[in-house]
């Protein structure tokens, strides 16, 4: 998947070199977000149309907004124009008029059109100040078995011209409508979270009383008399010139109503001085919902923030984008940069609405003051956020100072009981909301963010990281919330002992994420007193029981000593041992096992190069049909080539990709440029696919692409590679069947070297058996490597498979091979491994 961020200003920049710079195919399919922040109708349209003519493939979509962000900063004098470029994935744009419909018509045409497909995420932008959207999402969840998500919002004003919201494609603009977008492909992934950052603070109200979008009634008195008192209102004012004029003085942006059973929704309500009625923004609420006042809260804004960095390592998203509200933006001026901060490495864009909507607890919402993060993925690709800008985050000051001056004020001019219960629960909250940013909600003890905290305030030099090594297997086999309260029990144990001990006093404990926590100590406590700290652990601790189930959790220790940042140093030290047998690892000033960190970082930096810029090389080696003796087929062999030119075999770097995850990114990356450079070639290649390939659904789907886009398979081998075991025969022989239906051959490599189960070889039925090179060069001078040779050739008759010789290397082995009646050989003695453009193709 590709992504193109532009900021475009008409009178500034021309669009065709604006997309000329960034090198942009413009014969491919993109789908393009256009999201307009000083524009009027006609000349969003009129963009709208520019951008199809220069790319005519394109599906555009776009809506007017209150402003806009790129790389996590605000900008209200540019539009933001979004080109994604997916490889697997089909575009689907589509408008529609919801004038005289209602909220289930609306919803049900929408559904309709994306029924049957995999939709996982979906756009949602609605013109029009959409008073119905709330009815809207819920109707589209009644019918919503295929957990679609929906991302989006109500479109923006534009606020320097005053112009109310509008959706548009290239074909139309409206103010009425909705304009969806997504993609439909097989393999993709969607992510959706919210940053809601609203704090309750009021027991449960309840509407009783509406029609259409005013709120008549609550708890049975006048809206409008209930507002006043719980406000402490004396005069409503009758109208405000514009939207900073509305969050500076509307006492009634002070507050939200948090709809209770709605995963913290809120909504902001005004005062109609024509009409002297209460009504939500942008949004029907019906009789009998249930709410609690609330407030935004920055101080919950870094506790949800940070617990969105820590949700979102675990799910596959190649690009983040962002839609927040224009009450958040100004609330807390600049939000998207300090809010946005730790995914400035992402790149992440987004817009500021009047209203957005967003998958939350397996439902969508509206939601009024949020900030909704989403984003695709069809590969295994992740977002890592930079969670160290918390150290500066939790220094907010205490936020809501103007807001309680607000209340007070207002209590001067009108005292009651009711807003003085508010302004009560207002200062309590504030207290709890504070403390909270320190704890993790799941386990109640210290975070990183109290750690970063007291790491300046005390001299910590060393430190012991408790991992929860099985914690997936826990997770899939308890549910999460059975899981924390296990782990929570793991951890009291664990402090119980040291208590029991005499060492808990010496030792400070903090949450790193749900499966890690680590103990640190200050620099009067000695290095050995230390050390029998955790061997004591160690050997009384390493596993712990479930009290019901049949399982236990296992606790690995890695300790850090004396190091500059010991929490980078023991996720590094837990890395680089990942294989390492012993449950204690030091890492110090005296053992030194950064030398090989530093060669392992700096292929690390390679890969990442190469999967950026298009480094992952195919280099061909030819393979001799010794029955016609010529070259007929070539084996595609993986080459890393870096920015400066070098060369990197797999020896290098295989073992490197494979411990960090990115071996099946350099894998599909690879195949996509055999499949693109053979497609219209006569000659057949080989691709190796290894037992990490086919033991995965995301691998096997994206082959299954390939070959069904080239249509007939039978030039192409694909070569099992014998010297990885398989966890699951079955996935194996249903993945040759199916790929057997497209006339692809089977081959397997390397046979000899690995495990060579004779009974799972022959319920595969290869069409190639490739003889492990190390028998194949010692055969003029070794009886023993000739005796293997001849027994694997009579398996080859007996099966009806082709046998090829690897590793010939002068014309002395190829005479044997030759002798033997095997029909093809591979080797230096033919051909050395190439990239297509240096091959001479016959």
């Amino acid at each position: 998947m590709k992504r193109y961020d532009l900021l475009y200003r008409k009178e500034e920049k021309n669009l065709e070199s604006l997309l000329t710079g960034i090198g942009i195919d413009i014969y491919k399919v993109y789908f393009v977000r256009v999201y307009i922040s000083t524009m009027d109708m006609d000349e969003a349209f009129e963009l709208a149309q520019q951008i199809k003519r220069l790319l005519p493939n394109a599906k555009i979509m776009g809506t007017s907004t209150c402003g806009v962000i790129k790389d996590g900063k605000q900008y209200d004098d540019q539009e933001l124009i979004i080109i994604e470029e997916l490889n697997f994935s089909e575009v689907f744009v589509k408008m529609y008029r919801y004038e005289n419909l209602s909220a289930e018509e609306v919803a049900g045409s929408i559904f309709n059109d994306i029924y049957g497909f995999n939709m996982p995420l979906i756009h949602v932008l609605c013109g029009g100040n959409y008073s119905d959207v709330y009815g809207f999402v819920e109707e589209f969840n009644e019918n919503n078995l295929q957990n679609v998500m929906l991302t989006g919002g109500v479109s923006g004003n534009i606020l320097k011209k005053n112009l109310p919201g509008y959706v548009f494609t290239d074909t139309e603009v409206l103010n009425k409508g909705i304009v969806i977008g997504g993609y439909k492909g097989k393999r993709l992934k969607g992510y959706c979270n919210v940053n809601i950052s609203h704090e309750p603070v009021s027991p449960v109200y309840t509407v009783n009383r509406t029609s259409d979008c005013i709120i008549e009634e609550i708890e049975n008195i006048p809206a409008v008399d209930w507002i006043a008192e719980h406000f402490g209102i004396i005069n409503f004012k009758e109208s405000y010139s514009d939207w900073v004029e509305i969050v500076k003085k509307d006492p009634l942006s002070r507050f939200q109503l948090i709809l209770e059973d709605h995963n913290g929704s809120s909504r902001f309500v005004k005062y109609d001085a024509d009409k002297g009625t209460i009504s939500p923004y942008f949004s029907k609420l019906p009789s009998g919902t249930k709410f609690r006042l609330g407030y935004t809260s920055p101080t919950r804004c870094v506790q949800e923030a940070y617990d969105i960095c820590k949700d979102i390592v675990n799910h596959p998203v190649e690009y983040l984008f962002c839609y927040s509200c224009l009450f958040r933006k100004l609330y807390f001026g600049n939000s998207a940069e300090w809010e946005l901060r730790p995914y400035a490495e992402n790149n992440v864009c987004g817009a500021f609405l009047l209203g957005e909507i967003s998958w939350l607890n397996n439902r969508n919402e509206f939601f009024n003051g949020s900030c909704c993060l989403s984003g695709v993925a069809e590969e295994d690709v992740y977002v890592v956020p930079d969670t160290d800008v918390f150290v500066d985050l939790y220094k907010i000051e205490d936020e809501n100072k103007a807001l309680i001056d607000y209340v007070l004020e207002r209590l001067k001019e009108k005292v009651t009981l009711q807003n003085k219960k508010l302004l009560e629960r207002l200062i309590a909250q504030q207290e709890k909301a504070k403390k909270d940013l320190y704890i993790d909600r799941h386990l109640g003890i210290n975070n990183l963010i109290k750690y970063k905290e007291d790491e300046e305030q005390f001299n910590f030099d060393k430190l012991c990281m408790v991992k929860f090594e099985n914690s997936t297997i826990l997770i899939n086999s308890l549910g999460r919330e059975e899981y924390f309260r296990f782990i929570k029990k793991n951890i009291n144990m664990i402090k119980e002992y040291l208590l029991e001990q005499k060492f808990f006093h010496f030792l400070h404990f903090y949450v790193v994420n749900e499966n890690s926590i680590i103990f640190v100590v200050e620099d009067f406590v000695s290095e050995s007193f230390f050390m029998e700290i955790v061997n004591s652990l160690f050997k009384n601790w390493q596993f712990i029981s479930h009290d019901t189930e049949d399982l236990y959790v296992i606790n690995r220790f890695v300790t850090v000593l004396n190091q500059e940042d010991m929490v980078e140093a023991a996720v590094n030290g837990l890395h680089s041992n990942k294989d390492n047998d012993s449950f204690i690892l030091i890492s110090d000033d005296k053992v030194d096992w950064d030398s090989s960190s530093s060669a392992e970082m700096k292929i690390i930096g390679v890969l990442n190069r190469a999967m950026e810029n298009g480094g992952v090389v195919p280099y061909y080696q030819g393979i001799n049909n010794n029955r016609t003796n010529c070259i007929d087929r070539y084996e595609a062999l993986m080459r890393i080539v870096d920015l400066d030119g070098t060369v990197y075999l797999p020896c290098s770097f295989m073992d490197v990709a494979k411990r960090y995850d990115v071996y099946k990114r350099l894998s599909c990356q690879l195949i996509k440029k055999v499949f693109s450079d053979f497609s219209s070639r006569k000659e057949k290649v080989s691709i190796n696919i290894s037992a990490y390939d086919i033991n995965s659904k995301d691998f096997r789907e994206m082959l299954l692409d390939l070959i069904e886009e080239a249509g007939d398979g039978s030039n192409y081998i694909f070569e099992i590679l014998e010297d990885e075991e398989f966890r699951d025969m079955d996935i194996l022989i249903q993945f040759i069947n199916e790929f057997r239906k497209y006339n692809v051959k089977i081959a397997i490599d390397d046979f000899g070297s690995g495990y060579s189960n004779l009974v799972e070889i022959i319920k595969i039925y290869p069409d190639y058996i490739k003889v492990d090179g190390e028998i194949i060069k010692n055969i003029d001078s070794r009886e023993e490597n000739m005796i293997v040779l001849e027994t694997i050739i009579f398996m080859g008759e007996k099966l009806g498979t082709d046998i090829v010789a690897e590793y010939v290397g002068d014309k002395v082995i190829q005479d044997i091979i030759k002798n033997l009646g095997i029909a093809y050989s591979q080797g230096f003695y033919f051909s050395k491994p190439q990239p297509i453009s240096e091959i001479v193709f016959s």
